[in-house]
């Protein structure tokens, strides 16, 4: 749901603009790839930050509706081609504060060390 969605733009690392449309180029280790997002808000840190959020409180529906499609997305385009093996390893999921917002395989953030216990390097987070 809204985790996943909060996962994939976490992983955001540039936004870019086609034919009316929001793209977004994710990359991962191995991967760089740009996949054409359903229209969506993006919200930047500047003197109109708060008019901004106060019109999306008013846009309800419409922001409702944008999650459905941005869930769709995801769906579609997302989980078929990230795995979260690492994180659902019997030694890491105690590691995991919620069980259905866990970093994908492709760009999880490993500890140098093996720490906790049971020992291991995992830590639920993302680059």
């Amino acid at each position: 749901g809204l985790a996943v969605i909060a996962a994939v733009i976490a992983v955001i690392a540039a936004v870019c603009s086609t034919k009316g449309r929001t793209a977004v180029t994710l990359q991962y280790k191995e991967k760089n790839y740009c996949e054409s997002l359903p229209a969506h808000i993006v919200f930047k840190n500047t003197d109109t930050l708060p008019a901004d959020l106060d019109t999306a409180a008013a846009l309800q529906e419409e922001i409702t509706e944008e999650f459905r499609n941005l869930e769709v997305h995801v769906t579609n385009h997302i989980d078929p081609k990230e795995t979260t093996e690492l994180a659902n390893r019997e030694l890491n999921v105690s590691k995991n504060r919620y069980t259905d917002m866990v970093p994908f395989d492709s760009n999880v953030a490993l500890l140098s060390k093996e720490t906790g216990n049971p020992m291991s390097n995992y830590i639920n987070a993302s680059w």
